[in-house]
Protein backbone atom coordinates (compact mmCIF):
# COMPACT_ATOMS: atom_id res chain seq x y z
CA UNK A 1 0.00 0.00 0.00
CA UNK A 2 2.79 2.17 0.40
CA UNK A 3 3.76 1.70 -3.00
CA UNK A 4 0.54 3.21 -3.72
CA UNK A 5 0.23 6.19 -1.52
CA UNK A 6 3.81 7.25 -3.20
CA UNK A 7 2.34 6.99 -6.79
CA UNK A 8 -1.05 8.99 -5.66
CA UNK A 9 2.06 11.38 -4.42
CA UNK A 10 3.51 11.48 -7.78
CA UNK A 11 -0.03 12.06 -9.92
CA UNK A 12 -0.85 15.18 -7.56
CA UNK A 13 2.72 16.58 -6.97
CA UNK A 14 6.12 16.45 -6.99
CA UNK A 15 9.04 19.10 -7.31
CA UNK A 16 9.28 17.70 -11.19
CA UNK A 17 5.70 18.94 -11.46
CA UNK A 18 6.39 21.87 -9.57
CA UNK A 19 10.05 22.83 -11.99
CA UNK A 20 7.75 21.66 -14.99
CA UNK A 21 5.46 24.46 -13.84
CA UNK A 22 8.04 27.29 -13.01
CA UNK A 23 9.78 26.78 -16.52
CA UNK A 24 6.31 27.10 -18.23
CA UNK A 25 5.34 30.06 -16.34
CA UNK A 26 8.60 31.90 -17.44
CA UNK A 27 8.20 31.13 -20.67
CA UNK A 28 4.87 32.72 -20.80
CA UNK A 29 6.32 35.81 -18.46
CA UNK A 30 8.93 36.05 -21.22
CA UNK A 31 6.70 35.61 -24.04
CA UNK A 32 3.32 37.57 -22.42
CA UNK A 33 4.91 41.80 -23.47
CA UNK A 34 5.38 39.93 -27.20
CA UNK A 35 2.54 38.76 -27.53
CA UNK A 36 0.53 41.86 -26.43
CA UNK A 37 2.25 43.69 -28.97
CA UNK A 38 1.32 41.01 -31.81
CA UNK A 39 -2.33 41.35 -30.33
CA UNK A 40 -2.41 44.99 -30.66
CA UNK A 41 -0.71 44.97 -34.30
CA UNK A 42 -3.30 42.49 -35.03
CA UNK A 43 -5.86 45.21 -33.89
CA UNK A 44 -4.86 48.11 -35.89
CA UNK A 45 -4.43 45.60 -38.57
CA UNK A 46 -8.39 45.07 -38.24
CA UNK A 47 -9.31 48.49 -37.54
CA UNK A 48 -6.94 49.59 -40.79
CA UNK A 49 -8.75 46.79 -43.23
CA UNK A 50 -11.80 47.82 -41.94
CA UNK A 51 -11.63 51.19 -42.63
CA UNK A 52 -9.67 51.08 -46.07
CA UNK A 53 -9.57 47.08 -47.39
CA UNK A 54 -11.88 46.46 -49.54
CA UNK A 55 -14.99 45.35 -48.29
CA UNK A 56 -16.88 41.85 -48.61
CA UNK A 57 -18.31 40.87 -51.63
CA UNK A 58 -22.20 41.49 -52.04
CA UNK A 59 -22.86 38.71 -54.17
CA UNK A 60 -22.14 35.15 -52.99
CA UNK A 61 -24.75 33.01 -54.83
CA UNK A 62 -21.62 30.92 -57.32
CA UNK A 63 -18.86 33.37 -56.29
CA UNK A 64 -16.81 31.75 -53.07
CA UNK A 65 -13.77 32.21 -55.53
CA UNK A 66 -14.01 35.77 -54.84
CA UNK A 67 -14.98 35.56 -51.46
CA UNK A 68 -12.01 33.03 -50.83
CA UNK A 69 -9.61 35.84 -52.86
CA UNK A 70 -10.80 38.50 -50.12
CA UNK A 71 -10.40 36.06 -47.12
CA UNK A 72 -6.78 35.17 -48.41
CA UNK A 73 -6.17 38.92 -48.71
CA UNK A 74 -7.22 40.13 -45.24
CA UNK A 75 -5.05 36.96 -43.76
CA UNK A 76 -1.98 38.27 -45.54
CA UNK A 77 -2.43 41.80 -44.36
CA UNK A 78 -2.59 40.38 -40.87
CA UNK A 79 0.29 38.29 -40.94
CA UNK A 80 2.26 41.04 -42.30
CA UNK A 81 1.15 43.00 -39.36
CA UNK A 82 1.87 40.31 -36.87
CA UNK A 83 5.31 39.38 -38.51
CA UNK A 84 6.82 43.33 -38.39
CA UNK A 85 5.46 43.77 -34.50
CA UNK A 86 7.71 40.49 -34.02
CA UNK A 87 10.37 41.77 -35.59
CA UNK A 88 9.93 45.32 -34.09
CA UNK A 89 9.64 43.98 -30.53
CA UNK A 90 12.64 41.72 -30.96
CA UNK A 91 14.61 44.50 -32.06
CA UNK A 92 13.96 46.82 -28.81
CA UNK A 93 14.80 43.81 -26.74
CA UNK A 94 18.22 43.58 -28.41
CA UNK A 95 18.42 47.44 -27.47
CA UNK A 96 17.45 47.39 -24.30
CA UNK A 97 18.97 44.25 -22.99
CA UNK A 98 21.33 43.29 -25.15
CA UNK A 99 20.61 39.82 -25.40
CA UNK A 100 18.79 37.68 -28.62
CA UNK A 101 15.23 37.82 -27.23
CA UNK A 102 14.64 34.53 -29.89
CA UNK A 103 17.33 32.69 -28.42
CA UNK A 104 15.80 33.58 -24.96
CA UNK A 105 13.09 32.05 -26.01
CA UNK A 106 14.38 28.97 -27.64
CA UNK A 107 16.11 28.19 -24.73
CA UNK A 108 13.01 28.81 -22.22
CA UNK A 109 10.82 26.58 -25.18
CA UNK A 110 13.43 23.48 -24.71
CA UNK A 111 13.54 23.40 -20.91
CA UNK A 112 9.71 23.76 -20.47
CA UNK A 113 9.36 20.64 -23.17
CA UNK A 114 12.22 18.43 -21.84
CA UNK A 115 10.45 19.21 -18.15
CA UNK A 116 7.19 18.33 -19.55
CA UNK A 117 7.91 15.20 -21.15
CA UNK A 118 10.08 14.38 -17.93
CA UNK A 119 7.01 14.94 -16.00
CA UNK A 120 4.81 13.23 -18.88
CA UNK A 121 6.66 9.88 -18.19
CA UNK A 122 6.71 10.14 -14.30
CA UNK A 123 3.18 10.34 -14.26
CA UNK A 124 2.67 7.44 -16.75
CA UNK A 125 4.81 5.28 -14.57
CA UNK A 126 3.24 6.06 -11.50
CA UNK A 127 -0.16 5.14 -13.23
CA UNK A 128 1.71 1.86 -14.12
CA UNK A 129 2.13 1.38 -10.40
CA UNK A 130 -1.26 2.02 -9.65
CA UNK A 131 -2.65 -0.23 -11.75
CA UNK A 132 -0.27 -3.14 -11.25
CA UNK A 133 -1.45 -2.89 -7.36
CA UNK A 134 -4.68 -2.42 -8.27
CA UNK A 135 -4.86 -5.59 -10.11
CA UNK A 136 -2.69 -7.27 -7.51
CA UNK A 137 -5.15 -6.47 -4.91
CA UNK A 138 -8.13 -7.96 -6.85
CA UNK A 139 -7.03 -11.11 -8.73
CA UNK A 140 -4.45 -12.07 -6.01
CA UNK A 141 -5.35 -10.78 -2.19
CA UNK A 142 -9.34 -11.04 -3.78
CA UNK A 143 -10.21 -7.81 -2.57
CA UNK A 144 -13.85 -6.21 -3.42
CA UNK A 145 -13.46 -3.19 -5.99
CA UNK A 146 -15.20 -0.95 -3.23
CA UNK A 147 -12.78 -1.83 -0.79
CA UNK A 148 -9.96 -0.97 -3.03
CA UNK A 149 -12.17 2.49 -3.67
CA UNK A 150 -12.31 3.15 -0.02
CA UNK A 151 -8.51 2.51 0.85
CA UNK A 152 -6.83 3.54 -2.19
CA UNK A 153 -8.70 6.39 -2.39
CA UNK A 154 -9.84 6.26 -6.06
CA UNK A 155 -12.95 6.54 -7.90
CA UNK A 156 -15.17 3.90 -8.33
CA UNK A 157 -14.74 4.77 -12.07
CA UNK A 158 -10.91 4.72 -11.45
CA UNK A 159 -10.93 1.50 -10.28
CA UNK A 160 -13.77 0.04 -12.72
CA UNK A 161 -11.71 1.31 -15.75
CA UNK A 162 -8.31 -0.09 -14.46
CA UNK A 163 -10.03 -4.01 -13.40
CA UNK A 164 -11.75 -3.87 -16.86
CA UNK A 165 -15.04 -4.19 -15.24
CA UNK A 166 -18.78 -2.68 -17.12
CA UNK A 167 -19.93 -1.59 -13.67
CA UNK A 168 -18.90 -2.16 -10.05
CA UNK A 169 -21.21 -4.52 -8.32
CA UNK A 170 -23.87 -3.00 -5.79
CA UNK A 171 -23.10 -5.08 -3.13
CA UNK A 172 -19.05 -7.01 -2.14
CA UNK A 173 -19.59 -10.52 -2.90
CA UNK A 174 -18.53 -12.81 0.28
Amino acid sequence: MRRAYAAQAILTGSPLGEESLAADRALQELTRDRDWEVSQARLLAWQQWEKSGPGQPKVWLGRWQRWMAWDMARSEFFRIADDAARKRYHENYLKEHGKDFEELVLAATEKSDRLKEDRAAEISAAEQEITAIVVALHHELRWAPERIVRRMGLTSTQVRTLLGLPQLPRRPHG
